[in-house]
């Protein structure tokens, strides 16, 4: 009986050896279940029309190549970039509702922070590591909604590194990258920033050689080639490559949609407590950077300073260019010196691979979560991007007709099956028009030409946010009542028809 005790008492270290988890795995399972409960993953108008458009794309058998979702733009040449990733929003809408839109962008998330948790590694402590991979997520929080950007976050990690270890190592990146940019060219048009970033690291590669930098130049032009072939192996050929040039003109619409402004320092920002963590790290330590390393920094940080959204970029690659610069000069004694405690070897031990019972226990415990999800129906979109009482109200009074909406308004319009005055797709509506449309809700001017945008698109109903000046310029025009209120939205319909000449 005592040795059987012993036996059982022995088995429990070597059971729990077996179900080794790793830094990595931990890092990836804690971001999907923070994620998966958290509503803000939903908080953006956006997500409603690129849904809609993955569930066109499944009834119809096709891709979308003129608009027909907007009565101000029918039939306008339309190329939806992000196609990919609308078709697995869709699809993960249809199965899970709005739990399995949330559960798939919050995979697609916590794959990024893992895979970027183990380059770390291979560098840092696992204290310094967790520390920095929380800067990296407190930068991308703010942008982590269930858009096609998240599809593509795990593919730039997977690209920097890749890029970083053939620029270290000074050899050609693997041709497993290839297979890397087809997907990603299908899934966002941000793909043109992954080959500019080999394009650096190829300029770098020649600069950088001492003898044979012909063969380099040669060797790296040839990989830039097949990069360049594979972007364009999308329903959309060449013209893809032009997208991000054509949105990067946009300059109205870069000033006025909000994550396309700067970031606004007069309120504490992620990016700014990151910047002094780092700068005051390196004051106090001092660091040296190839000269590749500093430029692309500083490239990404002009990006992330210049428009909000591309802090998403120097959050998940500044850490992949910091790694081995600051693991060689500031912690090259304190990675190998013995473990100061039981909970540093524990940490240490963590950061080896996860064993296959640690990993299959990990995702049973992740679907269990997701399930929970689904099944307690509690996610939802915000009630400010959904005017779903407005909408009732036009339905239940029978208001026919085009209408004029507020322009974060239009995905869920969208979403409905009401077309569009605009909607979020700005490539699309180009920026004269958009332009002129906020000069007209903003009363920009004498009446900021607010009268003509009716007249001219026949407009019967007007669907816009609470507060906005129109709003109040439609109480007072003759012909047009107040309809609707509520705190989101404002609605009026025309009372009478206009003749031809007639202003309104």
């Amino acid at each position: 009986m005592i040795a059987r005790d012993n036996v059982a008492r022995m088995s429990v270290p070597h059971i729990l050896a077996g179900l080794r988890v790793s830094w990595p795995l931990i890092v990836g399972a804690a971001a999907f279940l923070f994620l998966i409960h958290e509503p803000a993953v939903l908080n953006d108008p956006d997500v409603f029309w690129h849904i809609k458009v993955g569930e066109w794309m499944l009834a119809n058998g096709a891709i979308p190549r003129v608009d027909y979702f907007s009565h101000t733009m029918p039939g306008a040449a339309w190329h939806p970039h992000e196609w990919l990733a609308q078709l697995v929003l869709a699809v993960a809408y249809g199965r899970g509702g709005w739990a399995g839109v949330v559960i798939c962008a919050s995979a697609a998330v916590a794959a990024a922070l893992a895979l970027l948790t183990r380059y770390l590694l291979r560098y840092w402590e696992p204290i310094y590591v967790l520390g920095a991979v929380a800067l990296s997520f407190s930068l991308i929080a703010a942008h982590v909604v269930a858009r096609p950007h998240v599809f593509i976050m795990p593919l730039l990690v997977v690209w920097g590194i890749s890029l970083m270890n053939a620029h270290d190592e000074e050899r050609l990146p693997s041709l497993a990258l290839i297979p890397v940019m087809v997907l990603w060219a299908n899934l966002h048009g941000s793909f043109v920033f992954g080959l500019l970033l080999a394009a650096a690291f190829a300029a770098g590669a020649v600069i950088s050689a001492k003898k044979h930098y012909l063969t380099i130049g040669f060797r790296w032009s040839a990989f830039l080639g097949a990069c360049a072939v594979a972007a364009m192996l999308t329903p959309f050929g060449p013209k893809g490559l032009l997208y991000g040039f054509e949105v990067s003109d946009m300059r109205f619409a870069l000033s006025v949609i909000r994550e396309w402004r700067s970031p606004n320092f007069q309120v504490l920002q992620p990016l700014e407590l990151s910047l002094m963590v780092v700068a005051a790290a390196v004051l106090a330590r001092g660091l040296k950077l190839s000269w590749l390393r500093i430029v692309l920094l500083l490239t990404l940080l002009h990006l992330a300073l210049k428009h909000l959204r591309h802090a998403d970029l120097l959050a998940l690659l500044a850490p992949v260019l910091l790694a081995k610069p600051i693991g060689e000069q500031w912690l090259n004694v304190s990675i190998h010196k013995p473990a100061a405690s039981a909970l540093d070897a524990w940490g240490r031990r963590a950061a080896l691979p996860a064993s296959a019972a640690g990993i299959t226990l990990t995702f049973a415990v992740l679907l269990g979560a997701s399930w929970n999800t689904s099944r307690t129906d509690l996610l939802r979109p915000p009630g400010h991007f959904a005017p779903q009482a407005a909408l009732n109200a036009l339905q239940a009074n029978g208001i026919p007709g085009r209408g004029l909406n507020g322009y974060d308004f239009g995905g869920y319009l969208i979403f409905s099956g009401i077309p569009t005055f605009i909607d979020g797709r700005a490539d699309l509506f180009g920026d004269p028009f958009l332009r002129r449309y906020v000069n007209a809700l903003t009363l920009n001017g004498a009446d900021g030409g607010l009268a003509d945008l009716i007249k001219q698109h026949d407009i019967q109903w007007t669907l816009l946010p609470a507060g906005l000046p129109a709003v109040n310029l439609l109480d007072q025009l003759p012909g047009w009542q107040r309809l609707h209120s509520d705190p989101v939205a404002v609605v009026h319909v025309r009372t009478s028809r206009h003749r031809p000449g007639d202003r309104t």
